[in-house]
């Protein structure tokens, strides 16, 4: 199985290994046991995956600390093969156990945090690995968040047959016994004058007298048959039964769960369809539930934001790819807002800052707050700068691993700051 560190290892970025396959397993095993805990928590994701991609990522980020705690439980002597921390080595670790922590809406996340922090990442040789997985996680999120309902016309035809697989033998009066048995309800004797045990003392041309003994022998013996009769059918009713209500069962079972999934996909499918009718009109309106103004009437940097979160609360998540760039068509609708216009984050960050106070007093209560340690996203930066009450541009920018001089246009800010807190409120679910 390949692995991101088997591909770290190919590209060249850690050595270390000297042949020893067991080394490797015990990488692949550490990258397992994190798995399991990302998938408990899955807000810790967000900061392993951050790291993970990051080269330049500090030996005393917690994500890459956790990595280098699972990587020692299982391989003692690490570090006197590594004297140094081996960076690249446990954002291998990382990575892998992003990738096999990433089913379902885990890998919504994954894509939704790295869409907008690829672009200032300064790759090497993983970067082919990483771009691919990548890839494959933003058509998995894609598929999830448009979902078709999905009529199974394989749907599998069921019959029961009564009887079927039970072993049921016909079950035959013993003749010679009843005979003996009726015999001797009618007279002393059988025929050649053959004694009966218990037999009627009299003969037919006795009258009553008869009639008496034959009546109390062949009440019982009738009887007798009949009971027999009826539990052997009952046996035969029971046995059937019990084989096909477990026939039943299974089939009932099977159609309850085709009907629950049918039923499932269409409302998969309304809410998706519902996505984007809010999303639509949302756009439309350009009114903003949370400051209950215009997005015109704001600044074009507050304004990126309020939009990200507002819209970000309106929608099922994940949403569709292309809501995501209808917030950012709608971005560029606003004064000064356009796609051609670069602005320096930095900058960005300080300005929002300044205008902190033109928000109602409470906004961003309800939003996530960023950790204190650790790498943070775009997403991350901008909450700072709008909720922290101590607050350092440059030190937040350092933390996000985004260089001084970077640049974007306010539609794409939108659209980052967009999918990245899908990411948080996926996580925190």
């Amino acid at each position: 199985m390949t692995t991101f560190i088997n591909e770290f290892l190919s590209a060249g970025l850690f050595g270390g290994i000297d042949g020893d396959d067991s080394r490797i397993a015990k990488m692949e095993k550490a990258a397992e046991n994190l798995a399991v805990e990302l998938k408990e928590n899955p807000a810790q994701i967000i900061r392993a995956i951050l790291a993970g991609v990051d080269p330049d990522i500090s030996e005393n980020d917690p994500a890459i600390q956790k990595a280098m705690e699972h990587l020692t439980n299982e391989w003692k002597a690490v570090s006197s093969v590594y004297t140094d921390t081996p960076i690249n080595l446990l954002r291998s670790i990382l990575i892998e156990a992003c990738s096999q922590a990433s089913e379902g809406k885990n890998g919504a996340i994954i894509w939704f945090t790295l869409a907008d922090t690829l672009p200032f990442i300064k790759l090497a040789n993983e970067k082919s690995a990483i771009m691919g997985f990548v890839a494959e996680l933003a058509k998995n999120s894609e598929s999830i968040a448009i979902t078709q309902p999905e009529i199974r016309k394989a749907h599998k035809k069921y019959s029961l047959e009564v009887g079927k697989n039970v072993d049921i033998k016909p079950v035959k009066v013993d003749r010679a016994k009843l005979e003996d048995k009726i015999a001797a309800s009618v007279g002393p004797h059988k025929e050649g004058n053959t004694a009966i045990s218990g037999a009627n003392p009299t003969w037919s041309n006795s009258g009553g007298t008869w009639s008496w003994e034959f009546t109390k022998r062949f009440t019982p013996l009738f009887a007798d048959v009949v009971d027999n009769v009826a539990n052997n059918c009952m046996k035969m009713i029971t046995e059937v039964g019990e084989k096909n209500y477990t026939g039943l069962s299974e089939v009932l079972n099977e159609q309850r769960l085709w009907i629950q999934s049918i039923a499932k996909s269409i409302d998969d499918k309304s809410e998706a369809e519902q996505t984007r009718l809010d999303a639509l009109w949302w756009s439309e309106a350009l009114y903003s539930p949370s400051v209950a103004k215009s997005y015109r009437e704001l600044s074009p940097q507050v304004a990126s934001v309020i939009m990200a979160v507002d819209l970000v609360n309106l929608v099922a998540k994940p949403t569709p790819a292309s809501v995501g760039y209808l917030l950012s068509e709608s971005v560029n609708k606003l004064p000064e807002a356009g796609f051609n216009t670069k602005h320096k984050l930095i900058e960005v960050l300080n300005t929002l800052r300044d205008l902190k106070s033109t928000l109602p007093e409470k906004w961003g209560d309800f939003l996530t707050s960023p950790p204190k340690e650790g790498r943070l996203s775009i997403r991350d930066a901008f909450i700072s700068a709008l909720t922290l009450e101590s607050w350092d541009a440059k030190e937040i920018l350092r933390k996000t691993g985004v260089r001084d001089d970077y640049e974007l246009s306010y539609p794409q800010l939108a659209h980052a700051i967009f999918r990245q807190e899908q990411a948080v409120q996926l996580a925190g679910k």
